[in-house]
């Protein structure tokens, strides 16, 4: 998370006080992954999240394509309100959103190899088709600084069945205490912003 070629464009697309809240390893037991935006910004209790600015980081460690499980993206679709508008839709695999399957919505398929960096905001809607068990995937996840109570909130609402929402403001011991100034400052404010909520 502190290499260059993470750092900054994280800096660069979040600002200089950017946080570190989570990441996972996985190996995939899916071969879909139907469409569907990390934040659900869509919901009427969330119309404004849509602005605080989260950040996923994808490196995955197989090559993939549009057929073979790489990244698929609906250009845009973190915006209001066409965000709203794929979130009104049933985005399933087996349903037909604007009248076509899953796989046939026309997106933007971000093939990569390993090596290669895929960075997304956390609103944008995407997908996976054609994917095997098996692959292997990092995730780090990134967020502006919270600049407002919304924001707060937003980043407590971050949980997932991999990150718990306690979790958040309460990064490890290693990264606290770490002697890379670059790291330490990615997740020292953590525990004084928990502390808020």
């Amino acid at each position: 998370m502190e290499d260059d070629r993470i750092f900054q464009p994280v800096e660069q697309l979040l600002g200089p006080d950017s946080i570190w809240f989570g990441s996972e390893g996985n190996v995939t037991k899916r071969a879909v992954h139907k469409w569907h935006s990390d934040r659900k910004c869509w919901r009427k209790e969330e119309e404004e999240d849509v602005s605080y600015r989260r950040l996923k980081i994808m490196l995955y460690l197989d090559p993939v394509t549009k057929n073979t499980g790489c990244l698929r993206i609906i250009p845009g679709s973190h915006q209001m309100p066409f965000h709203q508008e794929l979130g009104a839709q049933e985005m399933d695999p087996q349903s037909m959103p604007f009248g076509a399957l899953g796989e046939d919505l026309p997106c933007y398929p971000l093939e990569s190899n390993p090596g290669d960096v895929v960075l997304f905001n956390q609103c944008l809607f995407h997908s996976v088709f054609g994917g095997w068990e098996g692959r292997r995937i990092i995730a780090l996840k990134f967020a502006a600084k919270p600049t407002t109570d919304r924001d707060l909130n937003a980043l407590y609402n971050t949980s997932s069945i991999f990150y718990s929402r306690s979790k958040v403001f309460r990064p490890h011991q290693n990264f606290l205490n770490s002697k890379r100034p670059r790291i330490r400052g990615m997740v020292e404010n953590l525990a004084a912003l928990g502390a808020k909520i």
